[in-house]
């Protein structure tokens, strides 16, 4: 963490938040499209399962996942512009937290993450409850693992 900038920091916290919202909101519309097709198939006979997918909310956004490369230094120095106005000890309690939330996920989440394929972390949360989903997707954005990135497209 050298070189942090607490304004830097806190702008990707706030984005994070944002970003946490905007995916928790698109989940809820993509669960009530799933259940009124569920509602669709059991009328016709048909049964589906409801699940939670993560889902870019545009065109122009992208879903990625930056995982943590592990605990926290015993010693965490902050060094750079703005260093001053960190406290090491909150920082190294955030990165902390991070790495606890990641080594709590099962394997096979954990190494989907770690391929950082949207594709396959879907599948992964397709085979949980909504609920148990949810959770992990919560998880995921107070951890800072999962980032929502807008995408400029430039025609020539």
């Amino acid at each position: 963490m050298t070189g942090q900038n607490p304004q830097a920091l806190r702008m990707f916290l706030e984005d994070v938040a944002k970003t946490s919202s905007r995916i928790i909101e698109r989940s809820k519309v993509v669960a009530a499209e799933q259940r009124a097709t569920k509602e669709q198939q059991a009328a016709s006979g048909a049964e589906g399962v409801e699940q939670i997918q993560l889902v870019p909310a545009s065109e122009n956004q992208i879903i990625t996942f930056e995982i943590p490369d592990g605990p926290p230094p015993e010693n965490l120095e902050i060094t750079g512009e703005g260093s001053e106005e960190l406290d090491p000890e909150m920082v190294k309690a955030f990165l902390q937290k991070r790495w606890d939330i990641f080594e709590s996920f099962p394997k096979n989440l954990k190494k989907a993450l770690g391929e950082k394929s949207l594709e396959k972390v879907n599948k992964v949360l397709g085979k949980m409850s909504v609920e148990d989903a949810e959770e992990v997707v919560g998880q995921l954005q107070e951890a800072g693992i999962l980032s929502v990135s807008l995408v400029s497209r430039i025609f020539t």
